[in-house]
């Protein structure tokens, strides 16, 4: 009788000690499948909001395109320009200014000529309204990175956001495009502005997971 209890204690004892592997075998396994769900869910909400903020630039890019070919139809009206601009910041709701910059003395009697037209937020209700300028910030635009890279090198692009004295209101990304004359000489820039408090609104609006974040990063980061 002993034995037999002791055999029927060394077995119930046995299949608790399986009972327990199983178990721990199963909770592992269980955690690893929550935790790459979880893992594979916060990689579908980044790449969809990556994907939107591309499809923010790639509208700017190609709002900027439609007027290009255009613009160089009519280089030789100045006052045109400032409706180029204007339409611009009027059909896509993300940019917020654009400025048609020309290299110095093209126009004659005009050392400098740029046509820029952007938001300006109204001091009485918020609202925003738009505003002409013939200059941006207390530089020559001529000495800027968004005019100097593409007019001298013809580069294609975005330009990291500007701080400090180098913008008006708040930092800004801006789409750069070079454009040449009838003859194929490089004579100026368009360059399109988009608020960084805009696309950090999205990124900021994005929970990977319950305790996750997202940031914004330029190229400049280091």
């Amino acid at each position: 009788m002993r034995k037999e209890t002791r055999h029927n204690l060394q077995m119930i004892g046995e299949a608790m000690l399986l009972l327990g592997v199983a178990l721990a075998v199963f909770a592992y396994f269980s955690h690893k499948a929550l935790r790459d769900e979880g893992v594979r869910n916060a990689e579908h909400t980044l790449e969809a909001t990556m994907q939107h903020i591309d499809n923010i630039l790639l509208s700017v890019e190609q709002a900027t395109g439609n007027i290009y070919y255009d613009l160089r139809q009519h280089l030789d009206e100045p006052d045109r320009m400032y409706t180029y601009s204007r339409e611009l910041v009027l059909s896509n709701p993300y940019i917020d200014g654009c400025a048609i910059c020309f290299k110095p003395g093209y126009y004659p009697g005009k050392d400098l000529f740029m046509a820029y037209v952007h938001h300006k937020k109204s001091a009485t209700n918020g609202a925003l309204d738009l505003t002409i300028s013939e200059t941006f910030t207390n530089r020559p635009y001529n000495v800027q990175e968004w005019y100097t890279k593409p007019m001298s090198t013809g580069w294609i692009g975005w330009i990291d956001p500007l701080k400090g004295a180098h913008t008006e209101r708040e930092p800004l990304v801006t789409f750069c495009l070079p454009f040449n004359d009838k003859t194929g000489e490089r004579v100026g820039v368009i360059a399109v502005d988009v608020a960084v408090s805009q696309l950090s609104g999205y990124i900021l609006s994005t929970k990977p997971s319950e305790n996750g974040y997202s940031v914004l990063l330029g190229h400049n980061v280091k």
